[in-house]
């Protein structure tokens, strides 16, 4: 477990998030000026190890609202025994739980068993955290008030806005889901052999190899955080790519506040983010593979529409803040 402020005695605000990392935590704590607690105990990986980890986390998650007794937590809903420790240790020590509400608590099978429990902490929290209209109208039926934190720009010590790199190069930022299309990536990919694609993610999830890749193509795996952040700097723009329109992907965050071009599915929600600056196909290998070579000529040119479009978002981020704070007193 991890902190990201050293410890006081008792902090008004604690954030807790069952991972090791996460942009969106670290970057909503920063907002609410919230003690983050990032909880992963380091016990392996398997089956044996998730249980092992969920178990540890949620006595360290318990432990933790009951002892520090902040008069407001901010939870990340999945895993959902996250907010189930949470607002049990909240009955004894008055805490206000506040969700951190991501669309795998309605979309998928199993943690969408967990909704009595979702609704039981939205219709009492003060607000709940969206990150797009569609989770939010979920909220309002529950009973809930749903905040929306749909875009998320920071500044990232140590990095600098670079220009388009001379050799074209795309990150492909892939987590080998369900709703991601590999087929037509891949297809996308195989149409523009003059670019560089480096893809991230476990992709032996699905079934790829490096050697049946064609040559413009870098499987990477795993990539410390470091290092995937310095690699999105330099490329020409990074893909993103779901057939789920309505969510709002953390990767089109991070290229956001490094000014980095987005290339992605058609989406309301994205799309309400990045306007112009962000590149959009249809989910098809014909309309993905043109929106990439639009992206690499063009990269100077969004680049810059990207920095501005950040500093726009910042400076309204600011004041729907004072709206969020407001809702905690």
């Amino acid at each position: 477990m991890t902190d990201s402020r050293p410890n006081t005695q008792e902090q008004s605000i604690m954030m807790i998030a069952w991972r090791s990392e996460c942009y969106r935590s670290s970057t909503t704590a920063d907002l609410f000026g919230a003690d983050l607690k990032l909880i992963w105990p380091e016990v392996g990986n398997g089956p044996v190890g998730k249980a092992v980890r969920y178990a540890l986390s949620f006595w360290l998650t318990f432990w933790l609202v009951l002892l520090k007794r902040p008069k407001f937590a901010i939870v990340m809903n999945l895993p959902a025994f996250a907010p189930m420790a949470a607002q049990l240790a909240a009955l004894v020590s008055g805490t206000d739980i506040i969700l951190d509400f991501h669309s795998g608590g309605i979309t998928s099978k199993f943690w969408s068993r967990f909704t009595p429990l979702f609704r039981f902490i939205a219709k009492r929290a003060p607000f709940v955290i969206c990150h797009n209209r569609v989770d939010g109208a979920v909220i309002e039926k529950w009973g809930g008030k749903p905040f929306y934190l749909t875009a998320l720009p920071r500044n990232f010590d140590g990095t600098e806005y670079l220009a388009a790199p001379g050799n074209p190069s795309v990150l492909v930022i892939c987590s080998f889901k369900d709703d991601e299309p590999i087929d037509v990536l891949l297809g996308a990919m195989k149409s523009n052999p003059d670019v560089l694609f480096q893809v991230t993610g476990n992709y032996r999830k699905a079934g790829l190899s490096s050697a049946d890749m064609p040559q413009n193509v870098e499987l990477l795996g795993f990539v410390p955080y470091g290092d995937y952040i310095q690699r999105m700097c330099a490329s020409s723009a990074i893909i993103t790519v779901s057939d789920r329109d309505y969510i709002m992907q953390a990767a089109v965050h991070e290229a956001l506040s490094l000014g980095v071009p987005v290339i992605t599915n058609r989406s309301q929600t994205i799309e309400s983010v990045l306007e112009d600056a962000g590149t959009y196909a249809e989910v098809d290998i014909d309309s993905l593979a043109i929106a990439v070579s639009t992206a690499v000529s063009n990269s100077q040119k969004l680049r810059e529409r990207t920095i501005a479009r950040k500093e726009f978002l910042q400076n309204e981020l600011a004041q729907n803040m004072k709206q969020a704070l407001s809702l905690q007193s």
